[in-house]
């Protein structure tokens, strides 16, 4: 009888435990993942660094829930490295990996658990900034994941000299689409009637 009640006690037991685990709220994985746009330096206070250049952005997102039970960015663990296998240096292409520190999300378009961009700030992104004497002063900007386009703006103190450079990585106007369709076709039409013509015997 006592070993009877002591089985039902456990299976009472492992019932609680098991309703208590399911109760707990799921712990979300990060999302993680990386686009590559394809764009231009530019720069307003040298053109040092300025030309075509390939950024991959390299992305992990965290995401919480606020009281309101809703699913939120939880931008403070949440971040975005940008690198590049190849830069230019005064109109010369330097083939020299580069990274720059993690730059915090603050914020995302979209669902949080499948954003469509990104957005990011931060003050500290000169990787050994403080090796090569330059101070760390802002980079901002957009990315949007799906279409592997954004803006990146970013600045940084080097001899009491601030230094502002924009990379641009912007989808073609619907405009020149349309002008390239238009000129394959014409191409087409003329080749079409050079080889149509008949053969003088």
């Amino acid at each position: 009888m006592n070993s009877r009640i002591s089985i039902i006690k456990n299976v009472f037991l492992i019932y609680c435990l098991f309703g208590m685990i399911l109760s707990l709220p799921a712990q979300a994985l990060p999302i993680t993942g990386s686009t590559t746009m394809e764009g231009e330096v530019g720069s307003s206070t040298g053109q040092f660094y300025t030309g075509p250049t390939t950024v991959t952005a390299t992305y992990s997102i965290e995401t919480t829930t606020d009281s309101n039970g809703n699913v939120v960015l939880d931008s403070a663990n949440s971040s975005v490295i940008f690198s590049v296998e190849a830069y230019q240096v005064q109109g010369h292409t330097t083939y020299e990996p580069w990274a720059t520190l993690a730059i915090p999300i603050t914020s995302v378009e979209g669902d949080p658990q499948n954003p469509t961009a990104i957005l990011f700030s931060g003050d500290s992104w000169y990787t050994d900034s403080s090796s090569i004497g330059v101070t760390n002063d802002s980079l901002t900007g957009h990315v949007n994941i799906l279409g592997e386009t954004g803006r990146i703006r970013a600045s940084y103190v080097y001899e009491g000299d601030t230094y502002h450079y924009v990379f641009a990585a912007i989808p073609l106007p619907a405009t020149g689409l349309l002008f390239l369709l238009g000129l394959f076709v014409l191409l087409m039409f003329h080749y079409r009637v050079n080889n149509s013509r008949p053969v003088k015997v």
